[in-house]
């Protein structure tokens, strides 16, 4: 939590979201330096792993910084710091190290990037392991209701539950969740906006919580989720 505080009071943090990083890929086959990003073309970012395994993802803030961390010539893309935090909240990666191989370098975690995004939605691949129930600490009250009254207020959610989360193959600790099913042909772009208006009605912070996740709900998450959570909303 010390970190997380300091990371969301950094001015070095706030101007880095603005600027554009630099992020190693894997070779692709083209000449070394900026990468091209076509539309329908996936680039393989570089991960490496820490003494405990988990995966970090590198950035820098300039080619120089880049060559200190690997003298060969190495392909990058260049993305803007926010649009790299988003991706770290939505990931399963442990952490992005910015300027890593110089000593003003830092990182971000991906709990601290789930806090300064605000929100998270996670998208669980095929044969996930997952555990869904009640929190172990009920939620304050006055939260069910204001959780419940910011479904209420979205006409595109047709239920709504609230559960504790985690995902087994993630280092993270349960957490507080919320699942949303949504009427058909709602798109992705519409349940973060939807996602986004309830976090930022009820400020899970305000009760103590560092995030609160959204999942849309569908197959084996709907049916656990009808079965081991707390009904926030049922449209007839």
């Amino acid at each position: 939590m010390r970190f997380l505080d300091r990371f969301r009071g950094s001015r070095l943090v706030d101007d880095i979201l603005e600027k554009e990083l630099l992020v190693p890929t894997l070779d692709t086959g083209r000449v070394p330096g900026v990468e091209v990003l076509d539309e329908d073309r996936v680039i393989p970012f570089v991960l490496v792993p820490d003494e405990d395994g988990r995966s970090v993802l590198t950035a820098f803030t300039s080619e120089e910084a880049l060559t200190r961390w690997s003298p060969q010539r190495t392909p990058y893309v260049a993305l803007q710091g926010k649009v790299l935090v988003e991706m770290l909240a939505g990931s399963d990666w442990d952490r992005m190290v910015v300027d890593g191989a110089d000593g003003h370098g830092f990182a971000i975690t991906r709990s601290a990037a789930l806090r300064l995004v605000g929100v998270a939605a996670h998208s669980l691949s095929p044969g996930a392991a997952f555990r869904i129930g009640q929190p172990a600490n009920a939620p304050p009250d006055q939260l069910v209701r204001d959780l419940r009254n910011a479904c209420e207020s979205q006409p595109a959610i047709s239920e709504a539950f609230l559960y504790q989360f985690q995902i087994v193959e993630r280092d993270e600790s349960p957490h507080l969740a919320v699942g949303l099913l949504l009427q058909p042909a709602t798109g992705e772009d519409e349940f973060r906006r939807i996602a986004k208006a309830i976090s930022d009605e009820v400020e899970s912070q305000r009760w103590g919580y560092e995030f609160i996740d959204f999942h849309p709900l569908e197959g084996q998450l709907l049916a656990n989720a009808r079965s081991c959570g707390c009904e926030l909303l049922r449209r007839a």
